[in-house]
């Protein structure tokens, strides 16, 4: 079948073949045109090579004559999911899909990866089990699965993936490093080392491995261990802000430091986070649009806490209180876990905005442009904080307050919310932070709506006063049993 005039160009110029290329193939001896086979058959082994842009163009000579051409368009979607572009993606596997009366495990495997990517977490872990009931050979969708289940909570569930991918692929290092992680969030400290270690074994570059196995010896209490661990993350991976915060955070359980000398790691610290922010091209503000006299403060609240956690339990009496015809608070969540919690608190809140998918450039943007006059830190060296925004200054002033115990070392921090309890005043040349003491207490205890029986006390009944501590292992070292002796040993 030959060209048509107004068909496009066979040579790719995207041009219709009147316009481009007709005297010239008028002019030349005939030479037959390759068949939707050959193309098909070009754009895979590109593919497969990595030639992205000549895969991509004989794909498109299909698609131009075919448009519907299953495979073609399975191709292309491959190839944006190669390049990152994994809203494209989406839509090329989506066509591919529906022209395909039987769909390949592979294309469902495909496609639930450019969903996973794009958060559509739900509809990835659907697809990837479409895949899996076709194809049970697939280690990397269990693998997959797996990552899903666990940031829903349902560790059991993902442990099962997790061994599943290792069944059938052993040596895979990062199903190691997540069943080791989900095991040390069951508190399987052994077998969580075990799997880790492997990860590490099976690649010793592997800076994520490093870190997570310093967080089980951090749960195990040997904070050497754990300090080594997180200072190797660091030197394979310069970008690791997350070990930043787990080793200054393991620092505080060290009796054998010196107050100065935490201190001092801290403000490290708090440098190398804010060169991480400048790296990642995030800016740096020094002027902000918000009015010297305005009718109310524009506080906002940084935290991936939002949800059943005690920051959360001791944020929410105090917002029930706050008055809103002089303040207007808005809510950075850096972590978004849907619960209970975080149901009653947003309506407290003007705007609840979702950090979790920016970058700290984008972020820090944001906070800027909403004309913040007040900015929070709820998180400090915690879990799923940002810290590294806060280096950028996108408020003029920003305040520690609530989730974590000691100083940042954060040099965009300006001051930090304390009680003399938990900070007696000779204590505040600990803090790179000016202290502001609170009357009374820092902060305000919610008691959960969870109904609970108290037994009678023991020591009632002519038993001996019962001790109990709700601490982790990591707090509790030889200093700590010292002192603790010393106060049974003082008892009647």
């Amino acid at each position: 079948m030959g060209v048509a005039r107004n068909d496009p160009c066979p040579c790719g110029s995207g041009r219709k073949y009147k316009q481009c290329c007709i005297n010239r193939q008028q002019s030349m001896p005939s030479v037959p045109r390759p068949s939707m086979q050959q193309l098909l058959e070009s754009a895979m082994r590109h593919f497969n090579a990595g030639h992205w842009r000549e895969a991509e163009a004989a794909c498109q000579q299909v698609l131009s004559v075919q448009p519907k051409q299953a495979d073609a368009l399975f191709v292309m979607g491959g190839i944006a999911l190669k390049l990152g572009h994994y809203a494209e993606a989406e839509k090329w596997l989506g066509q591919a899909q529906r022209q395909t009366p039987q769909c390949p495990a592979a294309l469902w495997h495909a496609l639930a990866i450019a969903e996973h990517a794009q958060g559509k977490l739900d509809l990835a872990e659907r697809h990837y089990r479409e895949a899996l009931l076709l194809d049970n050979s697939l280690h990397e969708a269990y693998l997959n699965v797996g990552t899903i289940l666990q940031m829903h909570d349902q560790l059991e569930e993902a442990e099962d993936c997790y061994r599943r991918c290792l069944a059938l692929a052993p040596d895979q290092a990062d199903a190691h490093v997540n069943l080791g992680v989900a095991l040390m969030q069951r508190h399987h400290m052994q077998s969580a080392l075990h799997h880790l270690q492997e990860a590490i074994r099976l690649r010793p570059m592997y800076a994520t491995a490093h870190r997570n196995l310093g967080l089980v010896y951090m749960g195990q209490g040997h904070l050497h261990e754990a300090e080594a661990c997180f200072r190797q993350s660091l030197q394979l991976n310069a970008d690791d802000s997350v070990s930043v915060s787990n080793l200054l955070f393991s620092l505080n359980y060290r009796d054998d430091l010196t107050p100065e000398e935490k201190l001092k790691e801290a403000c490290l610290g708090g440098e190398a986070l804010a060169a991480m922010a400048q790296q990642r091209g995030a800016p740096s503000f020094t002027a902000w649009k918000v009015s010297a006299a305005p009718e109310r403060l524009r506080v906002g609240l940084l935290s991936g806490d939002y949800c059943q956690h005690p920051v959360a339990y001791f944020l929410e009496s105090t917002l029930a209180h706050v008055d809103r015809s002089s303040l207007e608070l808005i809510a950075y969540d850096t972590f978004p876990k849907d619960d209970a919690v975080s149901r009653r608190l947003k309506p407290m809140f003007s705007s609840w905005v979702s950090l979790h998918d920016m970058s700290d450039a984008q972020a820090a943007q944001r906070l800027y442009q909403d004309g913040l006059h007040i900015l929070i830190d709820l998180s400090g060296h915690t879990a799923h904080n940002r810290l590294p925004l806060l280096t950028c200054r996108p408020a003029p002033l920003q305040i520690a307050w609530l989730g974590y115990f000691a100083t940042t070392g954060l040099p965009g921090l300006d001051y930090i919310l304390v009680d003399e309890h938990v900070v007696p005043p000779a204590e505040a040349v600990q803090f790179s932070e000016q202290c502001i003491w609170m009357p009374d207490t820092y902060r305000c205890f919610t008691p959960p709506d969870v109904a609970v029986d108290v037994n009678q006390l023991p020591s009632g009944s002519g038993h001996p006063v019962t001790f109990g501590c709700f601490n982790n292992l990591s707090k509790i070292n030889e200093r700590v049993v010292r002192v603790w002796s010393s106060i049974l040993e003082r008892l009647p």
